[in-house]
């Protein structure tokens, strides 16, 4: 959904072989609007990367985002937040979802419940970080709650110098973390680790 505004997706089921369900704001087909006013319930997800992404391409920003009831399963990297060309991601309620994870290729992810990137375009294409760069963009007020979750992988946060995480609420995580045969591990499983 690109500069999408008062969109309700309930009762639907969908399979991809990339991102499910994407919510942006660009501007490849004309001006650049925020994506805002968007609900989304008792819906079935599933991916080889992203069920649910916030775009990194945001160049104005995604606001007012509820997603409920949901189960998001045979997927890859359950869902995303990320701001990399200034836009940014808030007001967002995440509730009431089971994911069952698995390891898809390298390229789709690893297995895990949730990313969250502030990283800019230089940044993405290998250059160090650096203080006097434009932030990324923001990630702001994100409540995630009453989740049921089987990963394979870690979860992430990843903020920003220019432009912290601000806001993140998680309440009633119920995880459990999968040991996957090719995989050597050094130390024990961890489930979740947070960086940034």
């Amino acid at each position: 959904m690109d500069g999408c505004r008062d969109v309700h997706i309930s009762n639907s089921s969908i399979t991809t072989g990339d991102d499910c369900l994407v919510f942006i704001s660009g501007d490849l087909w004309g001006p650049t609007r925020v994506c805002e006013n968007i609900t989304v319930t008792n819906c079935r997800r599933s991916a080889s990367a992203n069920a649910i992404k916030f775009s990194e391409g945001n160049i104005k920003g995604v606001q007012q985002v509820t997603i409920d009831k949901c189960v998001i399963s045979d997927d890859s990297s359950g869902f995303s937040f990320a701001a990399s060309n200034g836009g940014f991601v808030r007001d967002v309620v995440i509730s009431n979802l089971t994911l069952n994870l698995r390891r898809f290729d390298w390229f789709w992810g690893q297995g895990g419940f949730m990313g969250m990137t502030l990283k800019t375009p230089a940044e993405y294409h290998g250059k160090p970080i650096s203080k006097d760069d434009a932030a990324p963009g923001s990630i702001q007020n994100i409540m995630i709650r009453n989740m049921i979750v089987h990963a394979k992988g870690r979860a992430h946060i990843d903020g920003h110098p220019n432009s912290w995480i601000d806001g993140l609420t998680m309440e009633n995580m119920n995880f459990s973390s999968a040991r996957t045969p090719s995989r050597r591990l050094t130390g024990p499983p961890t489930p979740c680790s947070f960086t940034g």
